[in-house]
This record gives C-alpha cells, structure tokens and sequence, in this order.
C-alpha cells in the first residue's frame, strides 16, 4: 500500500495584488511552490505527489520541475473552479492500492519537515480516526454575533477552538466515500478537506503543529514567510 500526497495550488490569490499566481512568486530567491514540493518529495513516507495548479501555469511548473532533483511528482494535473473541485479532480489520479491521501496547501511553504510524517504516522496509530489535521490552539478571545449583524450572541470557550492548518491526511477510502458523495453544494460551502468527511460523521482528530506554519494569502504574509523564513536559516547556521 501507498501513500499519495495531493498539494492544491490552483487559487488565483486575488488578495495578493500581483500579476503572478501564488505559487509562482518567489520566497527567498525561490518559488513558493517549490519550497512546498520539496519538503512533501523528501518525506520518507510519501511515495507519489500530485499537483494542482492553475491551467495558465501548469507548463511553466511542469517545466520548472524538470529541472529540479524532485522524484515523487507523478501529476502535475489543472484546478477546478473551487478548491474542493481541485481536490476532487485529483483524487481520480489516486490509484487503488492507496492506503493514505495527504493534503497540504501549496502556499504553506514553512510546513515543519517531521509534522509531515507525524500525521501519517499518528493516523496509522490511531485506529479510532480517519483523518489527522494539523492546528494550533486558539490564542485570541473569540464572539460570535447574530446573523446579519454585529450584535454579539455569546463569547466562545477558547479552549475547545483551533486554528486549523495543513497538513491534513485521511484514510484514503474514507476520502475517496466522502468526496464521491458529497453534494456539489455542499462541497463548494467547505474550507477544508476535514470537513468534507465532518459531513459523513467521519471522526477526525487534531494534531498541534505550529504558528509558523502560516498561509501565504496577502502580501504581508509573503513579508512574514520572508523573516521566518531567515530567522530559521540563521538558527540552523
């Protein structure tokens, strides 16, 4: 049995004000996408990638790719409108003797190395799940308001609430079920990948990873990505 990692990179990233696609701007002298694909192709415990990005850039990353010592990419494969479209296209490149699927964000470049294997090796301990996503613990007061205003309705318990991050990996016939079966409306309303299987029931467990681990969405998360990004190379010198 194999293990497939998919890495969703099909968002246009309106909100970054640049011409370039995400995955196409560069992090420290290098592209986005890159810093993410690398660290998927060295987990041991991954044997096959496949990679979602826009169709305007897929012969430019394809041919970026061959230049680069990178094993494991079997796909390089177009996006759908949404990401849940995205992921449901991959998922037909998955083949059946697939045991875990594996997400993680293209634009989350500073994944930490050992929390990819950690997941997987935490869903292959943990028999009572289908699904391990990464989080960090909530750290601000959290209020909810009534619908259509901003009228307070109660102040959440914040202990009990994550911000949810990738990775994210599954039980691949439990993704697989839930994908196939989930309502074309249904898929479009939901953020991640966990909640598709949520929909089903499916019991996911949450798995504490770090605040590092941020999205690359606005300009100024590219400005952070940067000086983490420094600040790590210098600790490790």
């Amino acid at each position: 049995m194999r293990n497939v990692a998919i890495i969703p990179g099909a968002g246009i990233g309106k909100r970054m004000n640049s011409n370039v696609f995400k995955p196409l701007l560069k992090l420290n002298g290098q592209y986005i996408f890159l810093h993410t694909l690398k660290k998927i192709d060295r987990c041991p415990l991954i044997d096959n990638i496949i990679l979602i990005v826009h169709k305007r850039i897929k012969e430019e990353v394809n041919n970026i790719i061959r230049k680069e010592d990178i094993k494991k990419v079997d796909y390089v494969i177009e996006g759908g409108d949404t990401r849940g479209e995205s992921v449901l296209n991959a998922l037909k490149y998955v083949k059946d003797n697939c045991k875990y699927i594996l997400i993680h964000d293209c634009v989350r470049p500073l994944v930490d190395e050992k929390i990819i294997s950690k997941v997987i090796e935490e869903l292959n301990n943990d028999k009572s799940v289908e699904g391990i996503v990464v989080g960090t613990p909530m750290k601000s007061t959290i209020k909810q308001s009534f619908p259509g205003n901003n009228i307070v309705h109660s102040t959440l318990k914040r202990s009990d609430i994550w911000e949810i991050q990738t990775p994210q990996v599954f039980i691949s016939e439990s993704l697989l079920y839930a994908y196939k079966n989930i309502s074309v409306n249904d898929l479009k309303l939901c953020k991640d990948d966990s909640q598709v299987l949520e929909k089903f029931d499916k019991k996911i467990k949450i798995l504490k990873g770090k605040e590092s681990n941020i999205k690359i969405t606005t300009p100024l998360d590219l400005s952070i990505a940067e000086v983490l990004m420094r600040d790590k190379k210098g600790e490790s010198q």
